[in-house]
């Protein structure tokens, strides 16, 4: 699922309602919205239900996302995550994000996951 969007700039909203896909068997997830600047929010998207309890590489998953404000990601379980590095690397305008409940005991990189305001 890596790059899946990536680079879609004018996309500006995502319906992934995959009842038919397992994502607990996604192992990679990174760079998937690369560069989606007109994206604003992923309520409702179906993103925030996955599990995903196999992934292990989610780095620049919202990378120069700039107009992107609010994301739950709470769901995801990703309990064998190592790394996050610049999750949300220049998402200026993120005003929300919920990661709770998130177990990530194999996390080993994760620098820049929140640099959001870069000038």
């Amino acid at each position: 699922a890596s790059y899946l969007f990536a680079n879609c700039t004018s996309l500006q909203d995502v319906q992934l309602h995959w009842d038919q896909t397992d994502t607990q068997n996604f192992i990679t997830i990174q760079n998937m919205f690369q560069k989606c600047k007109s994206l604003v929010s992923m309520e409702d998207s179906g993103v925030e239900d996955w599990v995903l309890p196999n992934v292990t590489e989610a780095r620049s998953f919202f990378w120069q996302c700039t107009n992107l404000q609010t994301v739950d990601l709470s769901k995801w379980n990703p309990q064998n995550i190592v790394n996050l590095q610049f999750f949300f690397y220049e998402c200026h305008n993120l005003q929300s994000f919920r990661m709770e409940g998130w177990n990530v005991p194999t996390l080993n990189h994760c620098s820049k996951l929140l640099q959001i305001a870069i000038s």
